[in-house]
């Protein structure tokens, strides 16, 4: 297995992250599924990825495994005007995935290194993340590499 650091600028990553992110979403369990994110909409955010790439605040790891990319980990830096965690100096996994077929290999624990490292070297003090509280196979591997549970959050939404 190889950890490489996302290049937009690369066609065949850009092509495989698409792939990646089409079955990332594609897998997720929407409680309602007009909120599911529909395929169209993941060559926007791989154009938002690499926007985000360029602020230097902002990484993207892939995982190979025979010449295949089959995982991914999103992070990034937390600073003032930020709208989720707003902890300067926190970094923050945004997704972490790996292809079903792949996982119990240590694929996921590998990419999470990578990233504990790069928010390391860029001064940070804590790596937070977050999964669905159904979600009990993520939330069994982040505590196994080492997170510890701190919030509980029920999330609203109201039609208008």
């Amino acid at each position: 297995m190889k950890i490489l650091p996302y290049t937009p600028l690369s066609p065949i990553q850009k092509s495989a992250l698409r792939h990646l992110l089409m079955q990332y979403f594609a897998g997720l369990d929407w409680k309602d599924p007009k909120d599911a994110i529909p395929p169209s909409y993941v060559p926007k955010i791989l154009a938002r990825i690499a926007e985000m790439l360029y602020q230097g605040d902002f990484w993207v790891y892939l995982a190979r495994e025979n010449r295949a990319l089959c995982g991914f980990i999103i992070a990034q830096i937390d600073s003032e005007g930020k709208d989720w965690c707003k902890r300067p100096g926190w970094g923050f996994i945004r997704e972490l995935y790996v292809l079903p077929g792949h996982r119990g290999k240590g694929i996921a624990k590998e990419l999470v290194a990578y990233a504990k490292q790069w928010a390391r070297e860029r001064g940070c003090t804590e790596l937070a993340s977050d999964c669905e509280i159904e979600n009990e196979g993520s939330r069994v591997f982040h505590n196994s590499i080492g997170f510890q549970e701190a919030n509980t959050i029920v999330c609203f939404v109201m039609a208008l």
